[in-house]
């Protein structure tokens, strides 16, 4: 068989064994739903390599799907901001210097700041997600604490990365599971980048412990000036507090695109951070035949319809 016949026979063959699959992860991608994603290990892994920033960069070089993992991970734990071993017990940062924390909100404690409490989650659940937080961006979940938590994540607690809201299993027991979105791969640039472009949070999902201990927070994050709630929870926590000074533009809670009603800007924004995932996968296909055969379900990315995008997308 030659080598035409074969990428005829190998196309075919992969839509028809996956075509429900394929169907599935295009209405999750497309329509950002939430549920269970339940996709065949084999096409899951095959769309977060083809999707990977370091696939892209390197497009003709052989890889793993744990090279393109390490890449990523190692990319965004890597250019994280360095804070001093031993902080005060208020730390600010200087006006206009860009700035890359992996932080959280907390959805346990009510507002007491108990340290039981503030932490319960990280001891029940297997996984947390937590949101990469930049001068550009600081918008994170929903929370009515007047912080976000800093943590210092190991690069071996990074199971997923998604530059929007990834819908993490809180039932979750094993990394496949873990989150209704395939992850993507991205390097920090990246996931900057087309977090930037939608205007929405991203999440990292990570192990809620390392080497059996749980992995707790390094210090409360706030911008721009300290209340007198934060230095009561910095004391009952004893934890620092740190001050950064974001963008007077950055995208935060009250004008995430997560939290905002029909904001059909943001659903075109969306629709074309997947067209870039959608071209990649494209991309790599290198036979005419295969990208015929591809073409039949990358169509299904999106519908045409930007109201039902607008629907599906933020529930309006």
């Amino acid at each position: 068989m030659d080598i035409n016949n074969i990428n005829k026979f190998l196309g075919k063959s992969l839509f028809k064994t996956h075509e429900t699959d394929i169907n599935n992860l295009m209405k999750i991608l497309g329509h950002n739903s939430f549920g269970t994603c339940d996709l065949s290990e084999d096409l899951k892994n095959r769309f977060e390599f083809l999707t990977s920033s370091l696939r892209k960069l390197k497009p003709l070089e052989n890889f793993s799907l744990e090279d393109v993992k390490q890449f990523s991970i190692n990319s965004i734990t890597n250019g994280i901001t360095k804070l001093p071993e031993n902080l005060p017990q208020v730390y600010e940062l200087e006006k206009g210097v860009p700035f890359n924390f992996i932080a959280r909100v907390d959805t346990s404690d009510k507002g007491n700041y108990d340290i039981d409490k503030m932490f319960e989650q990280a001891s029940l659940r297997k996984y947390l997600s937590y949101s990469l937080i930049t001068e550009k961006n600081i918008s994170h979940y929903k929370t009515k604490h007047p912080f976000m938590l800093i943590y210092d994540i190991p690069p071996e607690a990074i199971v997923h990365i998604f530059p929007a809201d990834s819908d993490t299993n809180i039932y979750a027991e094993e990394d496949q599971y873990v989150c209704s979105q395939p992850s993507i791969w991205l390097s920090l640039e990246e996931l900057k980048s087309f977090t930037d472009e939608i205007g929405m949070y991203n999440q990292i999902t990570c192990r809620t412990k390392h080497n059996d201990n749980i992995i707790l927070p390094k210090a409360l994050l706030v911008f721009d000036d300290v209340n007198a709630d934060v230095v009561e929870a910095s004391l009952k926590l004893g934890l620092p507090v740190v001050v950064a000074h974001p963008e007077k533009d950055a995208i935060n809670y009250v004008g995430d695109s997560m939290f905002v009603n029909s904001n059909k800007e943001t659903a075109y924004k969306y629709q074309n951070m997947i067209y870039v995932f959608k071209k990649r996968l494209k991309d790599s296909f290198k036979t005419k035949n295969a990208q015929k055969i591809f073409n039949r379900f990358i169509n299904s990315f999106m519908p045409e319809e930007m109201d039902f995008i607008i629907k599906s997308t933020f529930g309006k």
